[in-house]
């Protein structure tokens, strides 16, 4: 579901030719030419259109909880057809967030085979970032990938009315046996990977592997002219990503109270936009400048021209990637960030930034008091943070570095696994 949007959106591809047909939610009927409008030759060359209807109902709960039907009969019939018209034998699910899972064993049952590209913690639970929703007005907190069947019971049930008695651990099964079933699983990272294996008891483990995403073009480039600096203290500290309490805002504004009231000199950015309360108390933080929205591949330009010489990315909940991570290293910027997650590991591998304990993250006054600390420390010069590392001319960094991957290495890989699974890709 593109955009986390409601609807599908489905690729084929048989030898040179490709189509990408967009199936509309039901209850509205889509027709033929509805259906593969945004086909890549005309729709009266595609032969007889989907079957009417061939969409997903809506998501189940309200918005943010979707996926909760097991199964979609009419993306099951659509899938069977796109199938059957171009002769595929292998079905690529991108991401499991809002996808009923039943229907995806039932296509594998078949005869696809499937490869499954996953992007965070939807197998485990509907809420794919593990954000427990408590009574308000308490804030979202990661449930440490909570198994206890009545707390998450209570918590699916603040977005989802009526689920049935063990719709959770069902689910789970559900997953389980995707996972064993599937010829391929792609994960961003190697904690996502490690993570899912321990969470599902190893299901699906042979098939795993790590593709790492591609870096947009502009931040390999800019990443490759990055100048070097030395190790200074921080004259401009900068909240990056969205202002949202599980990306860690809550702990950020703690921390910029705590500095502001010792009185010294502060200069921190926040780019990113999101929840209007909290940027709303944001922008009557002293020394704080909200400079709100950017677009997508101009952080690195933005952090650059200026002068930011430190980035916060302070998420409460484990991060499966952290895309922010390559803007910031592409802009020759360290990171200070919570010890969970791909990003604590990238970090950690680069040999560059700094990590704050992820147990207390939960307690945004506790967390900020230290990252307050920590700030300090920093801007008085009795501790300095290592910026990232930039590799020799002709050396490829770390797989699970900081650096931005130019888009041929992660094609490179694509490309590999479709060899190993015999599919000819001949575009």
């Amino acid at each position: 579901k593109p955009g986390g949007g409601s609807g599908y959106r489905l690729e084929l591809q048989s030898g040179r030719e490709r189509w990408v047909l967009h199936l509309p939610p039901a209850p509205r009927a889509a027709t033929s030419s509805e259906a593969t409008g945004a086909a890549s030759r005309p729709a009266a060359d595609a032969g007889e259109g989907p079957p009417p209807g061939a969409g997903a109902p809506p998501p189940a709960g309200g918005p943010g909880l979707g996926g909760l039907a097991p199964a979609d009969p009419e993306l099951e019939r659509a899938v069977a057809w796109a199938a059957g018209h171009c002769g595929a034998t292998l079905l690529q699910a991108e991401g499991l967030a809002d996808m009923p899972l039943g229907s995806l064993l039932r296509l594998r049952a078949s005869g696809l085979r499937l490869a499954l590209a996953i992007h965070d913690f939807a197998a485990f639970c509907p809420r794919p970032h593990l954000l427990e929703r408590l009574a308000p007005p308490a804030p979202p907190r990661f449930c440490h990938y909570s198994r206890d069947a009545a707390r998450c019971a209570r918590c699916l049930g603040r977005g989802a009315a009526g689920l049935a008695p063990g719709f959770q651990e069902s689910r789970r099964e559900l997953a389980r046996q995707l996972l064993a079933s599937a010829v391929a699983i792609v994960y961003p990272s190697s904690f996502l990977a490690r993570t899912h294996d321990e969470l599902f008891g190893g299901a699906g483990g042979a098939a795993a592997r790590v593709i790492a995403p591609a870096g947009a073009a502009a931040l390999c480039r800019a990443h490759s002219a990055r100048p070097r600096r030395p190790p200074r203290p921080p004259r401009h500290i900068a909240w990056v990503g969205a202002v949202q309490p599980h990306k860690g805002a809550l702990v950020f504004e703690a921390a910029v109270r705590r500095l502001a009231a010792g009185g010294g000199r502060l200069r921190v950015s926040a780019y990113g936009g999101g929840d209007a309360e909290i940027l709303a108390r944001w922008r009557r933080l002293p020394g704080l400048r909200v400079r709100g929205y950017y677009r997508a591949g101009s952080l690195p330009a933005l952090l650059r021209r200026d002068g930011v010489d430190l980035a916060l990315l302070l998420s409460v909940v484990p991060e499966s990637y952290g895309l922010a991570l390559d803007e910031c290293a592409a802009a020759a910027v360290p990171v200070v960030a919570f010890d969970h997650g791909a990003v604590a590991e990238r970090i950690a591998a680069a040999g560059s930034g700094l990590l704050l304990a992820a147990t207390g993250a939960d307690d945004p006054e506790a967390a900020g008091a230290a990252l307050a600390s920590l700030l300090a420390d920093l801007l008085d010069g009795s501790l300095a943070v290592p910026p990232p590392p930039i590799p020799p001319p002709g050396q490829l960094p770390p797989a699970a570095s900081s650096v931005p991957r130019p888009a041929t290495d992660a094609a490179a890989d694509w490309l590999e696994l479709y060899r190993e699974l015999g599919i000819r890709w001949t575009g």
